[in-house]
């Protein structure tokens, strides 16, 4: 008599590393350890693995929940692919006030993204706090120095990034997507504001970046959790249509972040909602970078707008171009 033994599996479908949809689905499987035949039993869950990645395990993987277009969600987005750190994920969106749902806010108090749950029994907010934790637990210190003075200088740039930095995306927020995408009408102290921005612009460019001296910020050796933050918050001057050139320094550090693929990758949502923008009015630099990160959607959209213009030839001219143009935004 042959021995079955039954067995409970979670199992998480990812769509892809880089844009990942997070499903959870729990199922029954049996195995059969000795029948060959036994593949045909109908309890049988057959998995096919076309172009999707399915991950078969007991324990709950780490799962992150983030948006986007948030800032200190990409950064640990980022971290998770660059460390190569197996992870589910789910999208909460805030522009749908998912983040105040009563099962969110019953997971995370704080209603805010990025959160993650590790196993059935951890959970944690805030970014920092987030991307500290997944270098220690993963092993991960190229990106955090294990060394306690580094360390130090690397918290330190994490700790002034809040009241620092976050102006660029809070004046981002108020400025342009509050008036464009909330109908918020935009407040009067915006030139007042543009000084304080252009300080810390210059206190990031001296202290952290070394007036050009250093790499990475602090002068760490490799990309760190610090770069990760900073950088995502600067692409908020690229909604503004900010001239680089009027900053060599900071203009050299955000086009050597921007070559890495997987940084590059993770912000596509970002670009294609400069989109939405002037688009054709963005300064060459702004053009060039994305252009960079749309190079590889380029390939795939144009044989489908030409099947657009086509198709719309000699019918409503102002149709075909509206979907023309769409196309050419998330390209």
């Amino acid at each position: 008599m042959s021995m079955i033994r039954f067995q409970r599996f979670n199992i998480y479908y990812m769509g892809s590393r880089n844009k990942p949809e997070y499903t959870q689905i729990t199922a029954h499987t049996c195995i059969k350890n000795s029948d060959p035949s036994f593949k045909h039993n109908k309890n049988m869950i057959k998995i096919l693995y076309f172009q999707f990645t399915y991950y078969i395990i007991k324990k709950m993987p780490l799962v992150l929940y983030y948006y986007p277009l948030s800032q200190p969600s990409r950064a640990v987005w980022q971290l998770l692919i660059l460390g190569k750190v197996e992870f589910a994920s789910k999208v909460i969106n805030v522009m749908k006030d998912e983040e105040r749902s009563e099962e969110y806010t019953k997971l995370i108090p704080t209603q805010a993204v990025p959160a993650i749950t590790d196993g059935d029994d951890f959970t944690l907010f805030e970014s920092h706090a987030i991307l500290k934790y997944i270098v220690r637990t993963y092993n991960l210190h190229q990106f955090y120095p294990q060394d306690s003075k580094q360390q130090a200088l690397v918290d330190a740039y994490l700790d002034w990034h809040h009241t620092g930095t976050r102006n660029i995306t809070q004046f981002f927020y108020d400025f342009i997507l509050g008036p464009y995408f909330m109908k918020r009408p935009a407040q009067e102290n915006k030139e007042q504001r543009l000084q304080e921005l252009e300080y810390y612009l210059s206190f990031i460019e001296k202290v952290f970046l070394g007036e050009g001296k250093f790499q990475f910020i602090q002068n760490q050796p490799t990309l760190s959790i610090a770069d990760l933050s900073l950088i995502n918050e600067l692409l908020g001057l690229f909604g503004m249509n900010y001239d680089f050139n009027q900053r060599p320094i900071l203009k050299k550090y955000v086009e050597q972040l921007l070559s890495v693929p997987e940084i590059r990758e993770t912000n596509k949502d970002f670009f294609e909602l400069l989109g939405y923008f002037k688009f054709t009015e963005y300064n060459d630099f702004i053009k060039y970078q994305n252009v960079k990160v749309f190079r590889g959607r380029l390939k795939i959209y144009q044989p489908l707008l030409v099947k657009i213009l086509i198709s719309y030839q000699g019918q409503n001219h102002v149709q075909s171009f509206l979907l023309c143009k769409r196309i050419m935004i998330i390209m």
